[in-house]
């Protein structure tokens, strides 16, 4: 009787992520995800491949896009819900192909679309705008908002569009910082206030500027677009004779500043 309930706590408390890879004998398979709160890949687990088999367990949870990387160069992503995942597929030089795969509603309706549906803005239109009960479209929501511009009232009736169980989501708390941010910088809107020191170490404040145009440059040493339109930036608000002002922002020395806009 203890050996059942055990197996049954296990069940409901576990997913199963298996499968077999035609032309990958043996390796090593690792699972990995993003971490929303950094932007960086967060490396999960890892278990071999024997005869080119694989499996791993992980605990219940809910919709989240996870990604398993085969022999450190091929990857395949899908969404881990509450339900087993088992896939098959095949690898011929160096290229995944998935055969079949059985898995939860969130990982089947991601598979009706390509790539790059979710991040162009036509296709990401259609997705929320069909599938507002799926965690899915929130995902989707989640990049389109970085990508495009859209407007307060559009991210409003997107976000008051979504089911119950999509704004349960992971990704659906991340939008939501996004969202404020987006609203705290549209136009018409007071630009949020900052002090940061100049080149000669003298406190600067934003509210100094007050009445004239601002153009705010946020740069970085290491990007190389940047230091090539920063010279291009200062030429010309010398020749706009005092019209408006250029503040120019280093990102890795004020990355809270850069969050905020």
């Amino acid at each position: 009787l203890i050996s059942l309930i055990f197996l049954i706590s296990c069940s409901l408390t576990e997913v199963k992520i298996s499968g077999t890879v035609e032309g990958l004998q043996d390796g090593t398979i690792t699972l990995a995800r993003l971490d929303l709160a950094n932007n960086t890949t967060e490396f999960i687990d890892s278990t071999p491949i024997i005869n080119g088999r694989f499996s791993f367990h992980r605990p219940q949870q809910v919709p989240y896009l996870y990604s398993i990387i085969f022999n450190d160069s091929t990857k395949f992503s899908f969404f881990l819900e509450d339900e087993d995942i088992n896939l098959k597929a095949q690898i011929q030089d160096e290229q995944f192909q998935l055969l079949e795969i059985a898995s939860g509603p969130e990982d089947q309706l991601f598979r009706q679309y390509e790539i790059d549906s979710i991040f162009e803005r036509s296709s990401g239109q259609s997705i929320m705008g069909d599938h507002p009960q799926s965690v899915f479209a929130v995902f989707t929501a989640y990049y389109q908002f970085q990508l495009h511009n859209y407007s307060v009232g559009e991210m409003d009736e997107l976000l008051e569009s979504f089911s119950e169980k999509a704004t349960r989501s992971v990704y659906y708390r991340a939008i939501l910082p996004l969202y404020q941010k987006i609203k705290n910088t549209a136009i018409g809107q007071l630009a949020p206030t900052f002090s940061a020191p100049d080149t000669a170490g003298h406190n600067r404040h934003l509210e100094n500027f007050r009445g004239k145009y601002v153009l705010l440059d946020f740069w970085a040493s290491w990007c190389g677009p940047c230091r090539v339109l920063g010279p291009v930036l200062e030429d010309l608000e010398k020749e706009s004779d005092g019209k408006w002002k250029l503040v120019k922002i280093d990102t890795e020395a004020h990355q809270d500043l850069a969050a905020a806009y």
